[in-house]
C-alpha cells in the first residue's frame, strides 16, 4: 500500500522553465551619411535631397565616396539610380 501511495509523486514531471521575453528590436535609425560627389547637380526643391553627377570611369577617387556614421550591426545603403537626359535645342 505505501508503494501505490509513493508512485503519483515520482510520476508528477514538473513544469519546463518559461524563458525570459526577448527584449524588442531596436528600431531602424536613418541618417545620411557623409558624400563626396566631384561634380554636383544641385539640390532638390521639394525633396532637399542632393543630386550628384556620376561619370563612368577607373579612378575610385574621381566617384562619389560615401562614408558611414559609426555603427554597430549591419548597414543598409539605398540610393535612386535615375539616367539624365541630355538634349539639345535642335531636337
Amino acid at each position: 500500500m505505501a508503494a501505490a501511495i509513493a508512485a503519483p509523486v515520482f510520476a508528477q514531471t514538473r513544469r519546463p522553465q518559461r524563458k525570459p521575453a526577448a527584449p524588442p528590436p531596436v528600431p531602424l535609425k536613418k541618417e545620411a551619411p557623409d558624400m563626396t560627389c566631384p561634380t554636383p547637380l544641385g539640390v532638390g526643391v521639394k525633396t532637399k535631397a542632393a543630386f550628384c553627377e556620376i561619370s563612368t570611369g577607373r579612378d575610385p577617387a574621381a566617384g562619389v565616396i560615401i562614408r558611414f556614421p559609426p555603427h554597430r550591426g549591419p548597414v543598409t545603403l539605398s540610393f535612386n539610380l535615375h539616367n539624365r537626359h541630355l538634349y539639345s535645342e535642335e531636337q
